[in-house]
C-alpha cells in the first residue's frame, strides 16, 4: 500500500518516520523544504506538490494546523480529492471540527473516495516514539482496511463511528486536558505565594486524587526544563473548535473561561512559543 503524507510539523514528521519503518512507501509533501529533506534521509519519497502526492497514493495522511488549510489541500483547486485515484483513502489526522469532516465526507463519497478522522493524542513525545493514541471515524471497512496504518503511529487505536465522530472525541479530550492544564497553573501559582516547596506539591498531587496525565507528563516535564510539544496558537485553536462544536458557548461558562484565559496568557508571548512559556514563573529556580 503506497502511503501519501502531507504536512510534516511536530507530529507529521515522526509519525512518517514510524511508517517508514514499518516498511510502508511514503510519499511526501510539505511547503517546508527543510522538513522535507529530513524525511527523505529516512527513506520517504519527496514529491514537489500536492496533487503528485495525490497521483501516488493509495492513502494520503495529512497532519495540518488548522482546518483552513485542510479544507485547501482536499478539496481546493489542485487538492486531493482531484487526483487520487477512486477507492483511495484521505485519512485526516488533523484536529479539524466535526462539520469541516463531514463537509469533505459528502465531497468525497461523490468522488468515490473514503476519508476517515483520525486525530491523535499523546503529543510530539507519543509521535515520535509511535505510542500515540489514534481515534477513528468514518466506514468501519475502511478503518479495518486501514488499521495497520494506524498501528504503525499509535499504540492505542479506536473505532469511534461515523464521519466527524474522532474529531468531536478528539475536541471533548482537548476541553478536558486544556481545563486541567490551566487550573494545575493556578494551583501551582497559589502554592509558590505561600512558599510551598513546588517539588513536593507535585509528588504529593502526583499521588492524590488532583494527578491527571497533563500533571503528571506536561507539569512533570516542564519541572524538569522540557518543553510540551504544544504552544498556545494550538490550544486557541482546539478550544476555539470545541466550543464551536458545541454551538452556545453561553451555556459552557467553565470551557469559555478557560478559552479567555488562554486568550490573555497568550497576548503576552509569541502563539509559536512553547506552551511551557506560560509556567516559567513558576519553575524558575526549581531545578
Amino acid at each position: 500500500m503506497k502511503l501519501g503524507f502531507i504536512g510534516l510539523g511536530t507530529m507529521g514528521l515522526p509519525m512518517v518516520t514510524n511508517l517508514l519503518r514499518k516498511g510502508y512507501e511514503v510519499h511526501v509533501y510539505d511547503v517546508a523544504k527543510d522538513r522535507v529533506e529530513i524525511a527523505v534521509r529516512a527513506n520517504a519519497v519527496k514529491e514537489d506538490s500536492i496533487k503528485a502526492v495525490a497521483k501516488n497514493s493509495e492513502v494520503v495522511l495529512l497532519s495540518l494546523p488548522k482546518e483552513e488549510i485542510s479544507k485547501e489541500v482536499t478539496l481546493g483547486e489542485d487538492g486531493i480529492l482531484r487526483w487520487i485515484r477512486k477507492g483511495g483513502v484521505i485519512i485526516e489526522l488533523s484536529t479539524v471540527s466535526p462539520y469541516t469532516i463531514v463537509q469533505i465526507a459528502e465531497k468525497a463519497v461523490r468522488a468515490g473516495v473514503d476519508i476517515l478522522d483520525a486525530p491523535v493524542s499523546g503529543g510530539r513525545a507519543g509521535a515520535e516514539r509511535g505510542e500515540l493514541t489514534v481515534m477513528v471515524g468514518g466506514s468501519h471497512e475502511t478503518f479495518l482496511k486501514c488499521k495497520p496504518i494506524f498501528e504503525s503511529i499509535g499504540k492505542r487505536v479506536y473505532y469511534v463511528g461515523g464521519s466527524g465522530s474522532a474529531e468531536a472525541v478528539k475536541l471533548l479530550n482537548s476541553l478536558i486536558a486544556i481545563g486541567n492544564l490551566m487550573i494545575a497553573r493556578e494551583a501551582l501559582t497559589i502554592a509558590k505565594s505561600q512558599g510551598v516547596d513546588i517539588k513536593k506539591m507535585y509528588e504529593i498531587i502526583n499521588a492524590s486524587t488532583g494527578q491527571s496525565w497533563m500533571w503528571s507528563n506536561w507539569i512533570g516535564g516542564m519541572m524538569n526544563g522540557n518543553k510540551t510539544g504544544s504552544t498556545a496558537r494550538i490550544m486557541l485553536k482546539d478550544m476555539s473548535y470545541a466550543i464551536k462544536m458545541l454551538k452556545d458557548s453561553t451555556k459552557l461558562p467553565i470551557s469559555t473561561k478557560v478559552l479567555e484565559t488562554i486568550d490573555s496568557l497568550a497576548s503576552t508571548i509569541d502563539l509559536d512559543e512553547d506552551a511551557k512559556t506560560f509556567f516559567e514563573f513558576v519553575f524558575s529556580g526549581t531545578n
